[in-house]
């Protein structure tokens, strides 16, 4: 809705001229008494028949102030008019010329009661506007007023007034606006029923005006507030239709008309529209538009498409109000399609911003990181998001994530205790039995067997129909197997078989009969009950437990301790059986469990050399080589290795021997062979699961042969071929390094930003933030760039790269003029003993700091230090100059003359440097009274530099001469100063041509020259350092005419010459008045006014 606060358009136009001979004819003769009011009829203010003079002087005098917008004044003329002058017949005009003042001064409360004034006369011409100004003026008073009660009152005047105003004059001139802004005031009282009528009575009233189309947005807008959404699309289209694609309200009220059709569940219109609008260039709310246009994709089942408008919102208009729930969609349709990267990428956004949203999109980060095994992190961020959650209705959600990752942890203890709060504390939230089981669950893997028993018998009341019955009903099986109740064990299993027979878990059930069977030593019972059910047993696990319950069952529990005794014992009791090889094999695996590399390379070479035709050898030689491999002896890894590649070319050890004979050729340094070993796993073996890790290997040898465009290709191709996080994020950082050493800046940064959002715990983040920043740098990203260096400064205090980050933050802050800034940062560069050549740069830059601050002491004492360092730096002569430059600030002239000559001006690079040291040096030498070295530097300038510095050395060249009393010659470079320069120093050697003419007692040639000064330069437009010598010019002036008071011959003449001093300092005072000099002027004034 649109709430202006600007005055109406056509009753503006009559706010200032006032026609004041017009005024006073049709009002001259005017006069209304109370008696011309009929009874009943309201009493009006008696007016005289004529105005008196003096009123009529005071209106010609306030119509001549507010027509020459000296509003404030003429505001005290009307009101003294009104004062004393109440009955007056030009009083009615007058009030309202006190109300139109008013506004213009912004006084809208008084200008009101100007108004109201104006309507106790008897009508006259301006009587409607007075009504149409007063209801404005309440209803800009009620949206700019806070208090609630005040606002309604105020709202409630304007529409009674525009009630009023359209009783009297219908049809009129001005009806459209009291319409339009009784709609407006009805809105804003909420009342938009009666908001309604008044639009729709200005939209069919008066199609001709000029609020028409403005009435038919705000129409449209009351009708969607209403749900009267045909009606609002009827007026929408017929707004299009007449206002034409060039009003500015085009596009809004196209979306509005989008947003009926979404209402009306007509998507594939709505989208299109919503999509048309948002592309509009500038439009204000575009990213409403491409919101609405997001929710009819969805609803459109069109997910891709919406997840990409989504996308687009939360880039393309980051600080919308729907920036961040569009990232959060985004996040929720890529988790739905199962795109964890994506999804994270856009949660991540949410939770950087902060707001209602970011719970949810933690909950669903917590997910993703459960999914890739990040535990910890995902333990943290649910804990961190719980302690903000509040009422959020995600906090049993992120509950359960806590949990989750302690389970996922191996912390089932503090699992269970955060399962079981979520029950008692959420009992009716849809996850609590889901956390009850998973609470029996966590109980199991604590051996805490009767508490399984109590809450799985407490689940199976609670939630006797819930598809997770079967697997508590399992737990509990299991912990009463374990407790030793095994009748009681044996009874839940052959339910859960005989209940639940397309269970995912029904083999394990039949096979655990059998074990309940066996622990009550029913041996005979086991053996029938197997040969009953060992066609349906199908999975290698379940063959295994049926057929061989001891020995190596342990070990493919990971029980190695108990594995490793019932392995020897298999051992000792059959030496040469059918499981003595696989026992041996097992046996070595366990040491190296261990770490006991040696053991276990004894126990493969016992059975190498005694089962020469085992069918698991070839297994024994990769095992061998992994255990020598493991040892560091690389050179008879790769020797058994080998023999698995030459001799079992179809083994499944082939792929696996190859990738570990690459890596020992590469840690014996090996690059190439390392690569021809690693090429063959990845040409030949695409599907292995080792291809992703060989690619990875491969691509580090082609760094270390300085083969970047490969390892770029090979870094790619693992990407998208595994979701191994510790190989994907080492390809990512590899490639970007590459991509660093190719500089493909653009590439660099799309690595590394990956590899910072995807994986912020990797081990060299300090490395890829250093990298971001040149890369950003080359970019020309100023801000991402030191944005990079400055976390690296801030997050790794003991990186490699601290000073040059330092350095890099520091540069960035002087560039953007920030010295104080900067100076810490360069100091925090030196402290982090940078190398000499970035250390010479450092103090060069940290003296420029302060330079930069005015603290010249301080600067020079770096530049010193930084000359002393490094006397034949790279910046050494910058240094030079530079600390002479702050010595001549510091007004330590003969020290900085003798920097000066200790150094060749012109072999500095910069023409202004080379300007600067000759100009200084010259004033050095002049402040000095070394005239004849000042004029040599001086002359340089002059012969070698142009404008302005010119000027300034002309200036110093005329001001030695002045000084010597060369008057005639100080003049011409005072004069060529004068008429080439415009700026300050142009006026200070006008000014000193004066001087000399006063000190030669040419005080009229002084006076003319002051004046040249004065009035010219600019004038009153002259800059700042000008009006310096504008006011200084004016005051010698005035003492030029003041000194030849006493010599004047006549009274005429000293009056004159006293007139012209007055009219000098005056100046001053006018003029300057933030002068020095002022002060001096205004006493100068004062002796003057009494002679």
């Amino acid at each position: 809705m649109y709430l202006g606060n600007s005055m109406m358009k056509r009753a503006s136009q009559h706010l200032v001229l006032i026609a004041v001979a017009t005024v006073m004819s049709a009002f001259s003769s005017m006069a209304i008494s109370q008696e011309d009011a009929a009874d009943g009829q309201p009493k009006y203010i008696e007016t005289k028949k004529e105005s008196s003079k003096v009123a009529l002087g005071i209106f010609e005098d306030a119509a001549g102030l507010q027509n020459g917008g000296k509003f404030n004044i003429a505001e005290e003329e009307w009101q003294a008019f009104l004062e004393d002058h109440e009955t007056d017949p030009l009083a009615p005009q007058v009030a309202y010329f006190l109300g139109v003042c008013r506004i213009q001064l912004g006084k809208i409360k008084t200008a009101a009661t100007a108004f109201e004034q104006a309507l106790k006369y008897k009508p006259f011409e301006l009587t409607e506007q007075a009504y149409l100004q007063l209801g404005w003026c309440s209803y800009q008073v009620a949206v700019n007023t806070k208090d609630a009660d005040a606002r309604q009152q105020q709202l409630r005047k304007a529409v009674d007034v525009f009630d009023k105003q359209l009783a009297a004059y219908e049809k009129s001139d001005f009806s459209d606006e009291a319409l339009y802004f009784q709609g407006e005031s009805y809105y804003a009282l909420g009342d938009i029923a009666k908001a309604e009528v008044s639009y729709q009575n200005l939209v069919d009233g008066f199609s001709k005006s000029e609020l028409v189309l403005e009435s038919m947005y705000a129409l449209g807008t009351v009708l969607e507030e209403q749900k009267k959404f045909p009606q609002a699309k009827q007026i929408y289209t017929k707004f299009l239709d007449t206002a034409g694609d060039k009003h500015e309200l085009f596009t809004e009220v196209r979306m509005r008309l989008a947003e009926t059709f979404l209402q009306e569940e007509s998507y594939e219109q709505a989208a299109e529209i919503f999509g048309e609008v948002a592309s509009v260039d500038g439009f204000a709310s575009s990213d409403h538009a491409l919101f609405r246009m997001a929710f009819c994709q969805v609803q459109l089942k069109d997910l891709d498409s919406a997840a990409e408008t989504y996308g687009q919102l939360a880039e393309s208009f980051s600080d919308s109000q729907y920036a961040n729930e569009s990232n959060l969609l985004v996040g929720r349709i890529r988790y739905q399609q199962k795109d964890h990267e994506a999804a994270n990428a856009a949660f991540s956004k949410v939770v950087e911003q902060g707001g209602a949203f970011a719970i949810e999109a933690k909950h669903w980060q917590c997910r993703i990181l459960l999914a890739a095994g990040s535990n910890d992190e995902a333990l943290a961020l649910a804990t961190e998001a719980i302690a903000n959650a509040g009422d959020s209705e995600f906090l049993v959600n992120l509950k359960m994530n806590q949990a989750d990752a302690q389970v996922a942890k191996g912390n089932h203890e503090e699992a269970r205790k955060l399962y079981l709060a979520i029950l008692n504390d959420h009992a009716d939230n849809t996850l609590s039995a889901d956390a009850l089981y998973n609470a029996v669950f966590s109980a199991y893997q604590l051996a805490l067997h009767e508490e399984v028993i109590v809450d799985g018998t407490r689940f199976s009341e609670k939630f006797g129909s819930h598809n997770l019955l079967p697997d508590v009903q399992h737990l509990v099986a299991e912990s009463q197997l374990t407790l030793k109740q095994y009748e009681t064990a044996e009874a839940t299993l052959r339910k859960l078989v005989e209940n639940h027979p397309d269970h995912p878990k029904h083999e394990n059930w039949t096979v655990r009969i059998a074990a309940s069977l066996y622990v009550q030593k029913k041996y005979e019972d086991v053996t029938s009950y197997i040969d009953g059910v060992n066609e349906s047993i199908e999975s290698a696990q379940g063959k295994a437990e049926a057929h061989y319950l001891a020995g190596a069952s342990s070990f493919f529990l990971k029980q190695d301790e108990p594995a490793l005794t019932k392995l020897n014992e298999s051992l000792a009791a059959s030496p040469g059986g059918n499981y003595a090889d696989d026992a041996l094999l097992f046996i070595s695996r366990i040491h190296a469990n261990a770490e006991k590399y040696e053991e276990a390379v004894k126990t493969a070479s016992k059975l190498i050399d005694t089962f020469e035709s085992s069918n698991v050898i070839d297994q024994a030689h990769f095992r061998r080589g992994d255990f020598l491999n493991d040892s560091k002896q690389y050179d008879k890894a790769i020797e058994d290795y080998q023999v698995v590649i030459e001799r079992f070319p179809n083994s499944v050890y082939l792929v696996p021997s190859l990738y570990g004979k690459a890596w020992c050729e590469l840690r014996l340094d090996k690059h190439e062979t390392s690569v021809a070993t690693f090429t063959v796993v990845i040409d030949n073996h695409a599907q292995h699961e080792l291809h992703p890790a060989s690619l990875l290997g491969r691509l580090i040898c082609r760094h270390q042969l300085d083969e970047f465009d490969g390892v770029v290709e090979d870094a790619n191709t693992v990407l998208k071929s595994t979701a191994d996080n510790a190989i994907k994020m080492e390809a990512v950082y590899q490639r970007g390094l590459a991509e660093v050493a190719l500089e493909k800046n653009e590439a660099v940064v799309a690595s590394f930003t990956s590899l910072l959002e995807d994986y912020p715990k990797f081990d060299r983040i300090d490395s890829v933030l250093y990298e971001l920043g040149w890369a950003y740098g080359e970019l020309e990203d100023t801000e991402k760039s030191i944005g990079m260096f400055d976390r690296v400064a801030k997050e790794f205090p003991q990186s490699q790269f601290l000073a040059d980050a330092h350095f890099r933050v520091a540069e960035s802050l002087y560039g953007d003029e920030k010295y104080a800034d900067s100076v810490g940062r360069y100091e925090a560069s030196l402290a982090a003993d940078p190398s000499n050549s970035l250390k010479e740069n450092v103090l060069h830059k940290l003296g420029w700091a302060f330079y930069q601050q005015d603290e010249f002491a301080k600067a020079q004492e770096q530049f010193e230090s930084q000359i002393k360092a490094f006397a034949e730096g790279t910046q050494a002569l910058q240094g030079r100059f530079m600390n002479a430059e702050c010595l001549h600030k510091l007004g330590d002239f003969e020290k900085a003359l003798a920097v000066f000559e200790q150094f060749d001006a012109s072999e500095l690079e910069s023409a202004q440097m080379k300007t600067l040291a000759w100009l200084h040096a010259g004033q050095a030498a002049s402040q000095l009274k070394q005239y004849d070295k000042a004029l040599v530097s001086l002359n340089l300038v002059v012969e070698n530099s142009g404008e302005p510095s010119e000027f300034d050395a002309r200036y110093e060249i005329g001001w030695i001469l002045h000084r010597q009393m060369k008057y005639d010659d100080a003049v011409k470079q005072y004069e060529q100063v004068a008429r080439g320069s415009r700026g300050g120093v142009g006026a200070r050697a006008r000014f000193m041509i004066g001087e000399i003419s006063f000190a030669k007692q040419d005080l009229e040639d002084a006076v003319k020259q002051f004046q040249r000064v004065m009035f010219g330069f600019g004038g009153e437009k002259a800059v700042a350092a000008v009006k310096v010598w504008q006011s200084k010019a004016a005051m010698e002036a005035g003492r030029s005419m003041e000194v030849q008071v006493e010599d004047a011959k006549t009274k005429q003449d000293r009056d004159g010459l006293v007139k012209s001093a007055v009219e000098f300092y005056t100046y001053v005072v006018e003029k300057h008045p933030m002068s020095s000099s002022v002060e001096f002027a205004r006493k100068r004034l004062e002796a003057l006014s009494k002679l």
